[in-house]
C-alpha cells in the first residue's frame, strides 16, 4: 500500500486592526511571474541608510498596493515605517496607510507563495473578503534562517465583511 504524504503548513491566523502608519522606500512596478521584487531588495539594502525618521529601523515592509488585476501590473514598494512622510529620499515614494482591518498570517517555512495560496482556501470559508487596499509582508528579526532553513514573516491582508 502507497500512503502520499502531507506536507502541513505551519501558519497562525489572526484579525487584528492596525493605525495608520508611514512607509518610504523603492518602488518598482510589476506583475505576478515577473521576478522583480528580489531586485527591488536588493536596491532598498544599498539605499537603507537614506531613510530618516523611522520608527523602527529593524522592522522591513514589502508594500503591495492594490490592483484590480495583479496578472496585468500592481506597485511593490520595499521600505520602512517612518514617522512622516517630511524627507523622501530622491528615487524613493512614500505611502500613508490608513487605518485598516487585516488577515495577519505569521507563516514558517520556505516559500511565501504558501501564504497566499493557503490565504484564498481561508477566504473560501471565512467571514471576510479580500478589501481593496494595501497588502503587505513584514520582515522582522524571525526571518532569519534558521537550522533548517526555515524563516518566519507577517503576511497583513486587507479584510472586510463580505
Amino acid at each position: 500500500m502507497t500512503y502520499k504524504k502531507r506536507r502541513m503548513i505551519n501558519m497562525d491566523i489572526h484579525i487584528v486592526t492596525l493605525k495608520e502608519f508611514h512607509i518610504v522606500g523603492p518602488m518598482i512596478t510589476t506583475k505576478i511571474g515577473e521576478d522583480k521584487i528580489p531586485g527591488l531588495w536588493d536596491e532598498f539594502g544599498r539605499r537603507r541608510h537614506e531613510i530618516k525618521n523611522r520608527t523602527d529601523p529593524y522592522f522591513a515592509y514589502g508594500l503591495s498596493e492594490y490592483s484590480p488585476d495583479p496578472r496585468k501590473s500592481f506597485n511593490h514598494i520595499v521600505g520602512f515605517s517612518v514617522q512622516n512622510l517630511d524627507d523622501i529620499p530622491d528615487g524613493m515614494v512614500g505611502r500613508t496607510i490608513p487605518m485598516q482591518q487585516y488577515a495577519l498570517f505569521v507563516y514558517t517555512g520556505h516559500r511565501i507563495g504558501e501564504v497566499y495560496e493557503y490565504s484564498d482556501k481561508w477566504f473560501a470559508t471565512s467571514e471576510y473578503k479580500w478589501a481593496e487596499a494595501a497588502d503587505f509582508e513584514l520582515y522582522d528579526n524571525r526571518f532569519v534562517r534558521g537550522d533548517d532553513g526555515k524563516k518566519t514573516i507577517s503576511v497583513y491582508i486587507p479584510i472586510t465583511k463580505k
